[in-house]
């Protein structure tokens, strides 16, 4: 598409495309410079007409006050809880109470940074490394 080989991008629904408006609007844009046009089946919207680019606008609009709906409702609900003594997050469990075992990544980029450092003469203990 960028190298100008097709006229048009026909696509079943907006968020098959992108994954968020900000990156469909500049991927639109980018395509419709060109000379591309962008027409969505579910949404009805061809990008080529004015109409079209009036409706996406409009509807990016009401997915970023979505957003910012959900964001306040959850940061509220979040504080409410609070108030009411929950503690948020997943509850302690007997796993919580046992120290775990220590491997996987955090282990061994430890390691890694250890021996860096032996090579040069310090010598510290892997506790040291795992803070």
């Amino acid at each position: 598409m960028r190298e100008g080989k097709y006229q048009a991008v026909l696509i079943y629904k907006l968020d098959r495309w992108a994954r968020s408006s900000t990156e469909l609007i500049l991927e639109v844009k980018e395509l419709t410079e060109k000379g591309i046009k962008f027409i969505s089946l579910s949404e009805n919207l061809d990008f080529s007409t004015s109409a079209g680019r009036l409706h996406f606008q409009i509807l990016c609009a009401f997915a970023e006050f979505e957003r910012d709906l959900i964001r306040e409702r959850t940061i509220e609900g979040i504080r409410r809880a609070r108030l009411n003594g929950k503690v948020p997050g997943r509850p302690k469990g007997s796993k919580d109470k046992k120290k775990r075992k220590r491997s996987g990544y955090v282990f061994r980029e430890a390691k890694k940074r250890q021996r860096l450092d032996q090579e040069n003469g310090d010598f510290k203990g892997i506790d040291e490394y795992l803070n």
